[in-house]
């Protein structure tokens, strides 16, 4: 992961980009939006926080940031972003031509595993897209790397109920012939997910957080895999909740089968337990996701909990939607502004929300972040 530099922020002085307005007063406590007339009866919306409207605000007039207090983290997000502006050599900028300033020397670097590859070739893969919608780049990096829904699938699975047979009627296991009940009453629908709860009742993580382990082998291998997870649901530190994709679009995107823990370490000890049993499994692989160990076939993320300070379709709890949503918003905003490393650039500038891009885990700041958020909700 490349490192943030401060620097630039230490002397320079900093405002509020001309051009956008607050569609919200910053002192009303509510989220608001700050807003970029394009043209009459149109414009771009930029939602905010009410803290962050504030210190637009109070920024109307160029001020220097104090580097004991600043967050410069913060600052370089909304300078990036082109909410503020910085002044360089005497003139003030903002957005992804300002990358190198913050990232001196930031060049992407070999990936650290076979996960980390399927991430950076989800985002070259979205950049050759360009021009499109940043909608449609997070689409499409979100369901990077599923299977073809060719006809051989079709033929094979015809409706949901042949799913449900797949997965857990009659098949092999350990050179055995193996066949399973269908679904028991802990197990129930919710759209495209067959959801089963463990015989414990939900625990909320005292952060907010739901920690998710992804268990992604190739399509053949589901019913393995789902049998190993439910026969670990009841474990004591097992998963609250698991889920599994129903139907064949479902069946065929390499996150279909996930398992919802209250720790990390919880999360840990059981793919430690399932790399045993799954061992010699082939995988499949979810980008954008961290690894538990070597190969791709389990991984973990984080859920976090919704910010209120944010409209309600901006509370995204998806780690994998979190995460894509602002890649993607990155990436359309440098290819947009001709900047030299697109892809580089959207990696870093997701680094500064809390992400490590080379790992793909949530970083201490992170979750700290969500704890405030959480702890915020609840008082």
């Amino acid at each position: 992961m490349a490192r943030f530099s401060g620097r630039l922020l230490a002397d320079a002085r900093v405002r509020a980009a001309r051009h956008y307005h607050p569609t919200a007063s910053p002192g009303s406590g509510t989220p608001g939006a700050l807003l970029r007339p394009t043209r009459p009866g149109f414009g771009v919306a930029f939602h905010v926080t009410p803290a962050t409207a504030k210190l637009i605000s109070a920024l109307r007039t160029p001020a220097r940031i104090p580097a004991t207090t600043a967050n410069r983290r913060s600052i370089a997000r909304l300078v990036l972003d082109g909410l503020l502006e910085i002044e360089v050599d005497g003139r003030f900028r903002s957005g992804p031509r300002l990358h190198r300033e913050f990232f001196p020397g930031s060049a992407t670097r070999r990936a650290a595993s076979p996960l980390a590859q399927l991430s950076l070739d989800a985002l070259a893969h979205a950049a050759a897209l360009w021009p499109v919608s940043s909608a449609r780049l997070a689409d499409r990096l979100y369901r990077y790397h599923a299977r073809p829904l060719s006809p051989a699938w079709r033929s094979r699975f015809p409706d949901d109920g042949a799913i449900l047979r797949f997965l857990l009627g009659e098949h092999r296991e350990s050179g055995r012939r193996v066949r399973h009940a269908l679904p028991d009453p802990a197990s129930y629908v919710v759209g495209r997910w067959l959801v089963s709860d463990s015989g414990r009742s939900m625990r909320t993580a005292p952060n907010g957080v739901h920690y998710k382990l992804y268990v992604s082998p190739t399509p053949e291998g589901t019913p393995v895999a789902y049998r190993a997870m439910l026969d670990l649901r009841n474990a004591r530190h097992g998963p609250f909740t698991l889920k599994v994709g129903r139907d064949l679009p479902s069946l065929l995107r390499p996150d279909r089968l996930v398992g919802y823990f209250t720790t990390r370490d919880d999360l840990f000890e059981a793919a430690a337990r399932l790399r045993t049993r799954l061992d010699g499994l082939p995988a499949q692989g979810v980008p954008f996701t961290a690894p538990t160990g070597p190969g791709a076939l389990l991984s973990w993320g984080a859920d976090l909990a919704p910010d209120a300070n944010l409209p309600m379709s901006l509370q995204d709890r998806s780690w994998r939607g979190w995460v894509t949503s602002r890649l993607a918003n990155a990436l359309a905003s440098a290819l947009a502004s001709h900047a030299a490393t697109p892809v580089q650039y959207a990696l870093d500038r997701l680094s500064l929300d809390g992400v490590d891009t080379s790992t793909w885990a949530p970083t201490t700041r992170l979750l700290r972040q969500a704890n405030d958020v959480a702890a915020h909700a609840d008082s």
